[in-house]
């Protein structure tokens, strides 16, 4: 699939585009900030490498002694407390017990790396379960330390498989932020069909986002298959009322994200979806 390869990095102004007061829904950088962290693909691409890799996925990790990586086909240990031979240092580790076809349960320990925008260590858990022929639904306890501390609480899906052109994610939870970087405080969010197609690059095609807080919503609406631009925008109301367009509402943007990371997120439709792929494979063999 190549719907979100080529991506801008836009880690960086996800850190540094909030300017609002804590929690204030009615700004566009705010809003911007907030879109790009509560959506089902951002609160993925958190854990994207160690799951990656636990479905085998080509160059997740760039040099093989660092991290250490031990698999007994069952159980994958990820450790850092290294520098790999690009000059990353990595953090921590991530354990990821297999089950069944293709289920995953994660367990994370300050685990993170080094980057241009800083270092991040996440710690909590995160679950994948196959649960249809062609959806798997995931759930994610959280807390990404950084620039600013994120806990993610929350619960999607997603359909479709690797390989395949079209993706469909939806979920539900809430994120907050502390420190230094505005927005701060905790939103609710509620994504619906969030769906991303390779005939759009870099943003969703259809679906909604609606976020809540302080007894304020916004609902961003992705509008890729009318309006597929550069600025990756979407539109967005705030109670009921038309705002036009947010900018920079990437599919995914997560602070700490390296470019490798945001490319190899290219092929998220799935890795966790090779293991049913090769099943298919095999039964029509």
């Amino acid at each position: 699939m190549s719907a979100l390869r080529g991506w801008p990095v836009t880690a960086a102004l996800v850190l540094l585009a909030g300017c609002g007061q804590s929690e204030k829904l009615d700004d566009v950088n705010a809003v911007r900030t907030w879109a790009n962290d509560v959506s089902p693909v951002a609160v993925f691409v958190r854990v994207y490498d160690p799951v990656a890799q636990s479905y085998a996925q080509p160059d997740v990790y760039k040099d093989p002694a660092c991290p250490a990586i031990t698999d007994d086909g069952t159980t994958l240990v990820i450790t850092g407390e290294c520098t790999d031979s690009t000059g990353v240092r990595w953090f921590g580790s991530a354990n990821i017990a297999r089950s069944g076809a293709s289920d995953r349960a994660l367990t994370l320990d300050g685990y993170g790396h080094s980057s241009d925008l800083g270092d991040t260590r996440t710690t909590g858990t995160f679950t994948i379960t196959e649960t249809a022929a062609d959806l798997h639904s995931f759930a994610a306890h959280l807390v990404v330390e950084g620039g600013i501390t994120t806990t993610v609480e929350y619960a999607g899906s997603v359909s479709g498989f690797y390989g395949d052109d079209v993706t469909v994610w939806n979920g539900h939870g809430t994120v907050a932020r502390s420190g230094m970087v505005e927005p701060t405080g905790e939103v609710a969010a509620t994504t619906v069909d969030q769906r991303l197609d390779s005939a759009c690059s870099g943003e969703a095609v259809s679906g909604t986002t609606t976020i809540t807080a302080g007894g304020h919503t916004v609902v961003v609406t992705y509008d890729g298959a009318t309006d597929c631009d550069e600025q990756h925008s979407a539109r967005w109301t705030f109670d009921g009322a038309d705002r036009g367009l947010v900018g920079g509402v990437q599919c995914a943007a997560a602070p700490g994200q390296t470019p490798r990371s945001m490319a190899l997120l290219g092929v998220v439709a799935l890795a966790l979806t090779l293991a049913v792929a090769r099943r298919r494979a095999r039964r029509r063999v």
